[in-house]
């Protein structure tokens, strides 16, 4: 399917999470889950989602719990059950996280930057949002390059946590002074390939897509609509 399917389905998905109860939530959270899990592929990133997710569950803990409170205010009537508003949070904040993994999967980087500039996008947009993609693997090489040259005039990136944090000034300061440096140059050919003279550039390879797909993204715009409208027609009625 097209990536910018892939990627209405997951804006779907997610913002669904929002309007649906709790029972059907936690249901709704490890769908996303199970399909990674069940994806050898994707079965590594099942880490990242929780090493993400996990401090963030401590830390909404901390904040919406009564513990806190209770420690500095010493009272005995403080309850120490975390409020449903966390819980319901978090898992909302899970199903985000972790479709975002299951569609940075299914999406390479290079077919959705070709899909930007392949689109009706103006080409001012499409740049704008494919940008930080393309600097992706220039970033990623000049990074190798500075702890090279870091390396060799003595700097340890190895050790305890305290040295590897010391460890990164000296490598974004020239890393941060050379993208800016950057930034003539790549402004500079923009303007030489007349980047602006047409409203749309010619992509080598154009992304296909079925017949039904724009329509599958307008029927999933329109679900989101409805449903953010039916969920505040329930709470003004509720209140009322």
């Amino acid at each position: 399917m097209h990536p910018f399917t892939w990627l209405a389905l997951w804006l779907w998905y997610s913002v669904s999470a929002l309007f649906v109860p709790l029972p059907i939530l936690v249901g709704w959270c490890m769908v996303p889950v199970v399909m990674i899990m069940m994806w050898a592929a994707a079965r590594w990133r099942i880490k990242i989602v929780m090493a993400f997710m996990i401090p963030m569950g401590i830390g909404l803990w901390l904040v919406h719990s009564h513990w806190l409170q209770s420690l500095f205010s010493h009272s005995d009537n403080v309850s120490f059950a975390a409020p449903m508003f966390a819980i319901v949070l978090w898992l909302r904040l899970f199903v985000f996280f972790a479709a975002a993994q299951l569609w940075l999967q299914k999406v390479p980087t290079q077919q959705f930057v070709a899909a930007l500039f392949s689109s009706r996008l103006p080409v001012g947009m499409a740049y704008l949002c494919a940008g930080p993609l393309l600097l992706k693997e220039q970033l990623k090489q000049q990074l190798a390059a500075i702890k090279e040259v870091q390396s060799a005039r003595g700097v340890s990136f190895d050790g305890s946590l305290v040295q590897r944090l010391k460890t990164i000034v000296p490598l974004l300061s020239p890393m941060l002074m050379q993208s800016l440096n950057d930034l003539t140059t790549r402004s500079s050919a923009l303007d030489a390939r007349a980047f602006r003279r047409y409203p749309h550039r010619t992509v080598l390879k154009p992304i296909s897509e079925y017949r039904w797909e724009p329509f599958l993204r307008v029927v999933l715009l329109c679900c989101l609509l409805v449903e953010g409208g039916a969920f505040w027609l329930y709470h003004s009625i509720s209140i009322g």
